[in-house]
């Protein structure tokens, strides 16, 4: 606010920071502290959910469970339970990604850009963006950021942002150092459901470099990247709660929608606390 919070010194103070959206962020903080405390659950959703002719609710983390436990009448407490998070199933590595214990100890970190078009697209150049900002940071490590690619998406318009921003294609032998390495890799990919007729198609799209960083595009393979990631960069929704779930700290990016909004965000980051910083 342009008074720093000094109203009180000034009228005009205070008019400036109405003018400022002083009034709006007021409502907001009022709505996030006791409406929406730590869930999105609308206040009329939580009416149904006490009603007697409720039996059973069933949310996806215990945080919730707790928040919306405070919400309900005494009577209401006992129906709600907690019976672990579905979006943490199937999440077992194929081992598909093992050949990149010969590049410890690099950094592995996830890019999540989302997984509907057109959206994704514009997700995935920004998340690049931050991805250039941290390699001007001073990391001794090399980087390697793994991005699982769903298999409806167009993983050409991916190579070609990176190709646009500066980033080389490089040969996935180097990163992979063996032959049986390499089959192993593309037997595992092309079961995922990939697209591509032949091996070349997967190869050219593979593997880009830049200074001490290397964007290893895999077609699917979700589990197997957020098993070795280190942290993640996210503009996502499931793949972002799945990767906190494993215990990956993750940083997320509000974009301009329409799913990962800002406010879509907020929401997120109230649920998983901590593990997320926009």
């Amino acid at each position: 606010m342009p008074s720093g919070g000094f109203i009180n010194m000034d009228i005009l103070n205070l008019l400036r920071d109405i003018h400022a959206g002083l009034f709006s962020l007021f409502v907001s903080q009022i709505v996030d502290k006791y409406l929406f405390p730590a869930s999105v659950y609308f206040p009329w959703e939580r009416a149904m959910m006490a009603d007697s002719s409720c039996c059973l609710v069933v949310p996806r983390d215990s945080f919730t469970v707790a928040t919306i436990k405070k919400a309900l009448p005494v009577s209401a407490r006992a129906k709600i339970k907690y019976l672990g998070n579905p979006m943490m199933d199937n999440l077992k590595p194929s081992g598909a990604l093992d050949f990149l214990k010969k590049c410890i100890p690099a950094l592995f970190v996830a890019l999540l850009p989302g997984s509907r078009a057109p959206e994704v697209y514009l997700n995935w150049q920004t998340i690049l963006d931050a991805v250039d900002n941290l390699l001007r940071t001073p990391i001794s490590n090399q980087m390697i950021f793994l991005v699982p690619i769903v298999p409806n998406l167009e993983i050409d318009s991916f190579s070609r942002t990176l190709l646009d921003m500066g980033w080389k294609f490089t040969a996935p032998e180097r990163i992979m150092h063996d032959a049986e390495d390499l089959i192993f890799f593309l037997k595992d990919i092309i079961a995922t459901g990939s697209n591509c007729d032949e091996k070349n198609d997967i190869l050219n799209s593979f593997s880009y470099k830049k200074d001490n960083a290397l964007v290893l595009l895999i077609r699917g393979l979700f589990p197997d990247v957020a098993s070795w990631a280190d942290a993640g960069i996210a503009m996502a929704g499931t793949a972002t709660e799945q990767l906190v779930g494993l215990g990956k700290p993750v940083f997320t990016i509000a974009g301009n929608g329409p799913q990962f909004t800002n406010d879509f965000a907020k929401a997120q980051s109230r649920l998983l606390g901590n593990s997320v910083s926009s």
